[in-house]
């Protein structure tokens, strides 16, 4: 298997008490985003420190927290389009160019689009950022997680990412993104009782 991803599916809310592995979170002080509005999703990038966010009735800005502090934003692309903010946004750096790609479940979550940005970095920004691909979904996204194949990764060829989209009707569907179309077969989960919880991760 060139991805890896767990997914799982079950009653109940995780016991943080019975977690092997505790997080540290470093809060880092930021301005609003410039011209106003409010973050409605994110997701980071290629460079450390560095995250992409949608700013509704803006669009697509970077926030690069390694600036003299307490951050600094620039503009990527503009979108009108909504973002399912739960889900975040899954950046991917374009194979040797100025470009790179943002994707993304709509709001309400029965779409997954992508769409092509400036690269981090990019003194430029669009009108507009370009859809590349826009999939409507049978059912809502429920849980989504971003890999990377890391046999590609380690060899000569271009990492090729995914992201898993498990769906509210139990069926596991993969995405290129840097094109926004289907990779693979999709899966179909077990079936569980009423109440359930679906998780998915990336391991990279």
């Amino acid at each position: 298997l060139k991805r890896a991803f767990v997914v799982g599916k079950g009653p109940g809310t995780p016991n943080p008490s019975r977690m092997a592995t505790a997080a540290r979170i470093t809060v880092v002080p930021s301005p609003p985003p410039a011209g106003g509005g409010k973050i409605a999703a994110v997701g980071a990038t290629d460079r450390e420190a560095v995250f992409v966010a949608h700013v509704p009735g803006i669009g697509f800005r970077y926030l690069d927290l390694s600036a003299d502090p307490p951050g600094h934003w620039s503009t990527a692309g503009g979108y009108g389009g909504s973002v399912a903010g739960a889900f975040g946004l899954h950046h991917r750096h374009g194979a040797g160019d100025a470009t790179a790609f943002v994707s993304f479940a709509e709001s309400p979550p029965r779409a997954w689009v992508c769409a092509r940005i400036p690269a981090v970095g990019e003194t430029i920004s669009v009108d507009e950022a370009t859809v590349l691909q826009r999939t409507a979904l049978a059912a809502d996204v429920v849980a989504v997680a971003a890999c990377v194949d890391t046999v590609a990764a380690e060899g000569n060829g271009t990492a090729a990412e995914e992201a898993a989209l498990v769906l509210a009707n139990g069926v596991v569907r993969f995405m290129d993104l840097a094109t926004g179309k289907a990779s693979g077969k999709a899966l179909t989960l077990e079936a569980s009782g009423a109440g359930a919880l679906a998780v998915a991760c990336g391991l990279g």
